[in-house]
């Protein structure tokens, strides 16, 4: 005894090939969002080492620039908040 017709059958098989095409097209969506989401990573890490780095590279010639400037009172002030800003980090 046949349970299903072939009118059921066609319905089904075309629903399965939908439910198989909409999975393929929802593997591509979210490959693609986690590449965006690397991207958008790695653009901010490379953004923020920069900063780091060019803070490091350029933090000798303000501190003698300072220092000739007779600034080191700013730069003590700076400080200052600078450790404030890293206890308040710290609780």
């Amino acid at each position: 005894m046949d349970v299903m017709d072939e009118n059921d059958r066609d319905l089904l098989e075309k629903t399965h090939e939908l439910a198989e095409d909409n999975n393929r097209m929802l593997k591509k969506l979210y490959s693609a969002y986690r590449w965006s989401r690397n991207t958008k990573i790695a653009y901010w890490a490379v953004i923020v080492l920069l900063t780091f780095g060019a803070y490091y590279f350029i933090k000798p010639y303000i501190d003698f620039l300072t220092g000739t400037l007779g600034m080191d009172n700013a730069t003590s002030a700076i400080e200052q908040k600078i450790n404030a800003i890293r206890s308040v980090e710290d609780i």
